[in-house]
């Protein structure tokens, strides 16, 4: 099921204009986030828990229940009315990047704005541009359904690496229940 979930991707990033395709993914293969489809994830009630050393490699988050981004909103986890934020976690294997090209973390969907940390590094990622609209990086990306794009090229490295996103929801109307990522997440490499 997740190689097919893994065409579909591909598939979704070619129509977002990103060519992709199993030429330009051989340096840093496509890989969902996580391969097994479930992430780490906690609660965040308390703004300061931001600092708390959760975007670190290191970070033991193996008290932290599991998700499926691709299947569970909030509002599936209990967390309807959750105005906030949530991490979420996980740690992937990559090929050496081929040197000059750019490496790309791809949230396939959101619900509010996203930090994104990869190896405790924090990198810059922007929204999707529509036809005509001008693709910029920032360090929060916020959206609701357009997928985002961060720049990780600098913080990639062979071998493990840990993501770590940072998922927040901002007052007002909730009538989905949604929240945070909505769909999956990938890395991939640039032709």
């Amino acid at each position: 099921m997740r190689n097919d979930i893994k065409r579909f991707f591909v598939a979704v990033l070619a129509a977002c204009g990103l060519a992709v395709s199993a030429a330009n993914v051989a340096a840093v293969p496509l890989t969902l986030i996580p391969e097994s489809g479930d992430a780490r994830c906690a609660i965040v009630v308390d703004p300061a828990v931001m600092a708390s050393g959760s975007s670190t490699p290191g970070f033991n988050d193996s008290a932290w229940p599991t998700t499926d981004v691709a299947l569970q909103t909030w509002s599936s986890l209990g967390l309807h009315n959750h105005m906030g934020s949530m991490w979420y976690r996980t740690t992937i294997d990559v090929a050496q990047p081929q040197s000059g090209k750019t490496v790309w973390l791809w949230v396939g969907s959101t619900d509010g704005a996203v930090k994104a940390f990869v190896n405790g590094q924090a990198v810059q990622g922007g929204v999707e541009p529509r036809k005509n609209e001008t693709f910029k990086l920032v360090d929060e990306p916020a959206s609701y359904g357009a997928p985002l794009r961060f720049d990780v090229t600098s913080a990639i490295r062979p071998g493990a690496n840990a993501i770590a996103l940072f998922a927040t929801r901002g007052a007002g109307p909730n009538e989905i229940g949604t929240g945070g990522l909505l769909s999956p997440v990938v890395v991939y490499a640039e032709k």
